[in-house]
């Protein structure tokens, strides 16, 4: 079992039962605060007033963190003077480090977080689904606002419907929306940060690969989180649309994935006929970021760089099943989603905690390389 399948299940077995416990003290508590505050309209007024310490809790998803970066800007356009911190692990702590949005990043491994009890005003638990972020937003805030689903629900103060029926960034901003009912959704994700340096070295990759500024530079993600490999497309079909784009726009392709991705890059550029750069053993999260930005297309599964590239603002075509695009498609005017299931239904809900292996189901055999290449041309005439 992988840590991230583990940490879940412990969280289930452990976490319920922790839920319903504290929520007997969190009713107890918030009786005695309405007889005080009297209707829950004042007493909302009341935490928009006086909430000076901020914090936005997402745990594990690289994507999932980029995709909250509206709600944080939001947050601080809402309480300018309100310091706004994230509770993160260190696998998605680069996401966030270095935005303006953003004061600081507490990890969660981090044993000293055990002394900031009630340390903030507001948390919001943008989590879907795991008892871990409740019990955290529980015990750092004062006041909490999360969704309405599972024994978790239980310990916020402001529970909020989870509509699985529309994009997540505008999920995340119902959270805000408890609080500032008329918010509009964004148009655009919040552009990432990286440093000069790592710029830098990613120019002197591309360089000495022969890769200029003035070269078509596509990037593909041919890989996925490792808890949902179903989601990836055909290691041929992705090296037969590499070789199409080489051949028909002199395209010079990218394989960009983590470091422990390289051989699965590898195993797609032996089918290739023509050269590409497997940047894999090169990567980590800033220069995923920074390489991502040199590209003009960027072409990937269902997974965590496919956000990257729409949040950078790079026209980006994302292949999908067995989630849906309607949740998870990448985000932006510009962007294109491909979604050809096999079945009626997406098996992935991770609201539900449903992420399945469901390998035997084949759900990427529909989409062929012609419909992604269909995709690229219209991104291509366009550019």
């Amino acid at each position: 079992m992988d840590t991230i399948k583990l940490s879940r299940a412990l969280d289930q077995i452990g976490g319920d039962f922790l839920c319903n416990v504290l929520s007997l003290f969190k009713l107890i508590k918030q009786r005695k605060e309405e007889q005080i505050n009297g209707a829950q309209s004042t007493a909302i007024q009341k935490i928009i007033k006086n909430s000076q310490k901020i914090l936005v809790i997402n745990l594990w998803g690289l994507g999932d963190a980029v995709l909250t970066l509206p709600l944080i800007e939001e947050i601080n356009h809402r309480f300018p003077k309100a310091q706004v911190d994230v509770l993160a692990t260190k696998r998605v702590e680069k996401i966030y480090c270095d935005q303006k949005n953003i004061d600081d990043v507490l990890l969660l491994e981090n044993k000293k977080n055990i002394f900031k009890f009630n340390h903030y005003d507001l948390v919001f638990d943008t989590e879907h689904y795991l008892n871990t972020s409740a019990l955290a937003a529980f015990y750092l805030g004062k006041k909490t606002i999360g969704y309405d689903h599972g024994q978790r629900a239980k310990l916020y103060n402001y529970p909020v419907d989870y509509n699985d029926k529309q994009h997540i960034v505008h999920t995340y901003l119902d959270l805000l929306r408890k609080l500032f009912p008329k918010i509009n959704n964004p148009k655009e994700l919040v552009k990432l940060s990286y440093c000069k340096e790592d710029q830098e070295e990613v120019i002197e990759l591309l360089r000495t690969n022969n890769i200029g500024e003035k070269d078509f530079v596509v990037g593909i993600c041919v890989s996925s989180a490792e808890s949902a490999h179903s989601r990836m497309w055909a290691k041929e079909r992705f090296a037969k649309l590499a070789d199409s784009l080489i051949e028909k726009h002199k395209a010079k392709i990218i394989f960009v994935s983590g470091p422990n991705e390289f051989e699965t890059n590898e195993s797609v550029k032996r089918l290739m006929k023509n050269p590409s750069l497997n940047a894999a053993k090169f990567m980590n999260v800033k220069r995923t970021i920074a390489i991502i930005d040199r590209c003009r297309l960027f072409i990937s599964n269902d997974t965590g760089p496919m956000h990257v590239a729409a949040a950078q603002g790079v026209p980006t075509i994302g292949l999908f099943c067995p989630n849906t695009p309607i949740r998870y498609a990448p985000y932006g005017s510009k962007n294109i989603s491909i979604y050809k299931p096999v079945l009626p239904k997406p098996c992935i809900n991770v609201h539900k905690g449903t992420i399945p292996d469901c390998s035997n189901h084949n759900h990427m055999a529909n989409i062929q390389v012609e419909d992604v290449l269909d995709a690229a041309e219209r991104i291509i005439n366009n550019l």
